[in-house]
């Protein structure tokens, strides 16, 4: 694997990482909430599920979908209504103190970072369509496991730096004299990409 595959395909996860998502909006929440041990734990979790579709897009997870449409369904729907369940309960928070909304609950943070990334089975095609595109037919075993390992460890790097700025004093403030706006419009946006998940092709 040339060099020139490796920053192609790391180009192409950040121009993925920087489009406004539900992941990122969640860990942007979080961070401003100030709860950033479990902002750290769900970015953790958001960037081993991506890892988790990068390696299932090698095994061919694609093919199984498009041999199998009613599985890919049927993952859609319940990532679609699991993105709606969250927006409704940051909605129904918006008003509530700090400690009783934004924080994940104790010890759910790498899960629910997990399953926020997880509840998209778009990724794996994503992946896949990167991996067409840019690496060459024979791709060794090592080279496929040191990708995954890339996407992991870009993942992480980039939550890692959303929580160090989102995390800092003075956007906490700012985010606490508009708590309850900032919330909402986080649900909104959330709950608009679960119906655009369900609803899509």
């Amino acid at each position: 694997m040339a060099a020139e595959h490796v920053f192609l395909l790391m180009a192409a996860q950040l121009m993925a990482l920087i489009s406004p998502g539900p992941a990122a909006l969640r860990i942007l929440q979080i961070s401003l909430s100030g709860a950033r041990l479990d902002a750290l734990k769900f970015g953790a979790g958001l960037a081993t599920a991506a890892a988790c579709w990068a390696a299932l897009a090698f095994a061919g997870l694609d093919v199984l979908f498009s041999a199998l449409p009613w599985l890919f369904l049927a993952l859609k729907l319940l990532g679609g209504l699991y993105l709606i369940y969250v927006a409704v309960q940051i909605w129904r928070g918006a008003t509530a103190p700090i400690n009783a909304t934004a924080r994940v609950r104790k010890g759910g943070a790498f899960v629910s970072g997990w399953l926020t990334n997880a509840a998209n089975p778009k990724a794996a095609f994503f992946f896949s369509a990167v991996f067409l595109a840019i690496l060459p037919k024979e791709t060794a075993m090592t080279d496929k496991i040191t990708i995954v390992g890339l996407v992991l460890t870009l993942e992480l790097c980039w939550y890692a730096g959303m929580v160090a700025l989102f995390s800092h004093a003075r956007s906490q403030n700012l985010y606490m004299r508009a708590k309850a706006a900032v919330d909402r419009c986080c649900s909104a946006l959330l709950a608009a990409l679960g119906v655009t998940l369900l609803t899509s092709q």
